[in-house]
């Protein structure tokens, strides 16, 4: 299977919001999903060209309800036959991203960027500065490499610092905002020692 590029991520997505849309009831309510990710940093055009991912992670925030159970299961059935037509492995769009759901920061939903919407589908990606947030939280070193090459910028930084700073043990353990403040000061630092 060839890597997905932008513009293959583009055409599987569409196929899949067409199909979804023709499926979903007209009595449901609208389907909002987030790419997030390698594709959704591709698609959004936070990513390199050139880049390229293995899958598309996905998490659903509309509906919330019990009517998510009926979507992931037309979700799942749309995206194996998507598969079998664009020679993707059958889990190339997943769910596995939604441990993260939690993590979006307060307000994400109105900053957020609609990339594919067909009838009542639509497909987004976080802002730049939630999908900052999203990689500088999963912390492995292909996400903080992503920060890197996207350079935040010193208000994207201070966003994010004053968000997490805000949260009360309710919101995180202490250990886990920690952690995300010491990488992002971490980047922060790489960034000056090198400049672009």
């Amino acid at each position: 299977m060839p890597p997905l590029s932008r513009q293959s991520i583009g055409e599987v997505l569409s196929r899949v919001a067409e199909r979804l849309s023709r499926d979903w009831s007209d009595a449901a309510p609208p389907v909002d999903l987030l790419i997030v990710g390698g594709a959704g940093g591709l698609l959004a055009g936070y990513l390199p060209p050139g880049r390229t991912t293995q899958d598309c992670d996905v998490m659903v925030w509309s509906p919330a309800d019990a009517r998510a159970t009926d979507l992931w299961r037309q979700l799942d059935e749309i995206a194996r036959s998507v598969a079998d037509e664009f020679d993707l492995p059958p889990d190339w769009l997943n769910r596995g991203a939604g441990v993260f759901e939690h993590r979006l920061l307060p307000g994400w939903t109105e900053r957020r960027i609609v990339l594919i919407e067909h009838g009542p589908v639509r497909f987004s990606s976080p802002s730049r500065v939630d999908y900052l947030a999203l990689k500088l939280f999963a912390g492995r070193d292909v996400d903080l490499d992503d920060v890197l090459t996207m350079r935040i910028t010193r208000d994207e930084a201070a966003f994010v610092r004053r968000t997490l700073e805000s949260w009360d043990a309710n919101h995180f353990a202490a250990h886990t905002v920690a952690g995300t403040l010491e990488r992002l000061e971490a980047v922060v630092l790489a960034q000056e020692e090198t400049p672009s």
